[in-house]
């Protein structure tokens, strides 16, 4: 588990990946993600995403907070790849021609952590503040 930071760059959204992320804030992890653009106007990710009802519901809370500039974006994110505490790196290689998932790598190095750090902090700056999906938002209003 995280004792200080997880920067997430993903192409997919899986809730078992949210509810991590959503379990770190509440222990006080710092913790920002880029997400890469139209993914939660997917229409498969909207479909996952109402089978659980207690996730949209801190979904609508997470993107309910004015500062969610501060920790999650969107922009172009050319492969998944996600550092916790400056050295454990998840990276993703992912499929030539398609935006499928291939396969994954893990590293517990800093240098390297350092290298991924560097890259998420690139795309954070040319990121845009993300604000909460359209079709979370009728959700919330019925809410």
């Amino acid at each position: 588990a995280s004792q200080e930071s997880i920067f997430l760059a993903s192409r997919y959204l899986d809730n078992k990946v949210i509810d991590s992320l959503f379990t770190a804030m509440n222990r006080g992890i710092n913790n920002k993600g880029i997400i890469a653009r139209d993914n939660l106007e997917n229409k498969f990710n909207k479909l996952e995403l109402l089978l659980s009802p207690s996730l949209v519901l801190s979904i609508i809370q997470y993107f309910s907070d004015p500062e969610i500039g501060d920790s999650m974006r969107e922009g172009n994110v050319p492969f998944s790849f996600c550092i916790i505490d400056s050295k454990h790196c998840f990276f993703e290689l992912p499929s030539m021609g398609t935006h499928a998932f291939s396969i994954a790598f893990f590293v517990e190095d800093e240098e390297i952590g350092a290298r991924f750090t560097k890259t998420f902090n690139s795309l954070w700056e040319i990121a845009e503040s993300k604000s909460m999906p359209k079709f979370l938002q009728l959700l919330n209003r019925k809410a």
